[in-house]
């Protein structure tokens, strides 16, 4: 899911801005700058959510069909190295 969140935000944000500036430029001109802002913020915080999704969607969508990144796209992930980095940061620095 995290591999396709970068093309999934790319994708919301040209639908958005090829489908919704037009009508968005028009309505928002009798707008105050705190409408403007409060609109803005929703439209980031639900262009968010939407394109988390739909990586999710299309991720689990892969998963279905059989395809995992992990172990040919991206190494496979093993809980003692994380434990082995773990150690070492808590280790103390040596003068």
């Amino acid at each position: 899911m995290f591999l396709l969140w970068p093309l999934s935000i790319l994708l919301v944000v040209a639908a958005t801005g090829r489908f919704g500036s037009a009508l968005l430029r028009r309505k928002s001109r009798a707008w105050s700058r705190t409408t403007s802002a409060r609109f803005d913020l929703l439209r980031f915080v639900l262009g968010g959510l939407v394109s988390l999704s739909l990586a999710a969607l299309v991720a689990a969508l892969l998963d279905l069909l059989g395809f995992d990144p992990r172990g040919g796209l991206v190494d496979t992930y093993v809980q003692r190295n994380a434990l082995v980095v773990g150690f070492v940061m808590a280790s103390p620095s040596c003068p």
